[in-house]
């Protein structure tokens, strides 16, 4: 064999073997996301450190965080957000789950900052409703009130569509009804998300009850009633005007127990797949329980996929509740 045809033959070897290299670490890749995808955040963990020691990229370090504990993966999605080298795309995605922890710790204007510096990098209608949220119950309604001005006159989708509930709550709550009622008259007829479908039309009701549209009023409390028999047993309903802008975040309740010890044993294990673990003090009927919660989700879905996949996984049953932020 001549020396060139050695050279030949040894750099398409060499092009053979890069191309199967990486080809397996790709492989690997989608094998952890099935793996994280299907729950088994233990068997995708080992995955995703074995692809990041022999080929470590922004995808494959993103990935290896959303298996650990929440004070290391809270390191490397500080450490994403800040490398300018970094795909763009991966540092949003680490600034705004950076801002979701800030929220659900209850430090909302860490929170704007970090769902503004995410949009900035790569604009998403949803972490612009955050940004919104966060800056409205940090104190900067002027922020607030702009950023969903501006995604309520963007495409019509499920996101202008809450905008332009917060924008109309921002008026219900100033005592300007007409100017609410104008709003939310705007999404009558239309798909109604969910999330707020029931406080949607709470505020359609306070609106027609305060501008004296006594016919429509009756006509939407027995709506409402249809639609949350127990919603309006409370006679103040200010609250209800009060409270809308409190966005719900919900958690996962592992057990309730009436020895503190039994519930700190239980933080304890929990705490080996997620930090985020707290033990809430209640009091019913002269009885003292202490219920162990783990976890902060933006909606009752996620958190019950969390519930039904990683803690089942881990050993753990548990309930979907509401989770309140001091």
């Amino acid at each position: 064999m001549t020396g060139y045809s050695f050279r030949k033959s040894a750099t398409i070897a060499g092009f053979i073997f890069a191309f199967s290299f990486y080809a397996l670490a790709g492989n690997t890749l989608d094998q952890g996301k099935r793996l994280l995808e299907s729950g088994d955040v233990p068997g995708a963990r080992d995955v995703f450190a074995r692809v990041v020691g022999n080929n470590p990229s922004d995808t494959a370090s993103f990935l290896y965080a959303r298996t650990l504990d929440t004070r290391s993966a809270l390191k490397i999605y500080d450490s994403l957000s800040r490398d300018p080298s970094v795909t763009v795309s991966v540092r949003a995605k680490a600034y705004c789950l950076l801002g979701d922890y800030a929220y659900s710790k209850g430090d909302k204007e860490q929170a704007a900052r970090m769902y503004m510096e995410s949009s900035e990098l790569f604009p998403d209608p949803f972490v612009q409703h955050r940004f919104a949220l966060s800056s409205y119950l940090s104190g900067d309604t002027i922020k607030a009130f702009n950023t969903w001005n501006t995604l309520a006159l963007g495409q019509k989708n499920d996101i202008s569509k809450i905008a332009l509930f917060y924008l109309a709550m921002i008026q219900l709550q100033k005592g300007d009804y007409q100017s609410a009622d104008h709003m939310l008259s705007r999404m009558v007829n239309t798909a109604i998300d969910s999330s707020i479908l029931v406080p949607f039309i709470i505020s359609r009701y306070l609106c027609a009850r305060n501008l004296g549209y006594t016919g429509l009023a009756d006509s939407i409390k027995t709506e409402l009633i249809f639609k949350e028999k127990t919603v309006l047993e409370r006679k103040d309903t200010q609250f209800f005007a009060q409270s809308l802008l409190n966005d719900t975040l919900f958690t996962v309740q592992i057990g309730a127990f009436g020895v503190r010890e039994n519930a700190e044993k239980i933080k304890n294990e929990v705490k080996n797949i997620n930090d985020d673990v707290t033990i809430v003090r209640s009091e019913i009927n002269d009885q003292i329980l202490y219920r162990v919660r783990t976890g902060t989700f933006f909606s009752r879905e996620e958190a019950g996929r969390y519930s039904e996949t990683v803690l089942s996984n881990a050993g753990f049953t548990g309930r979907v509740v509401e989770k309140q932020i001091n």
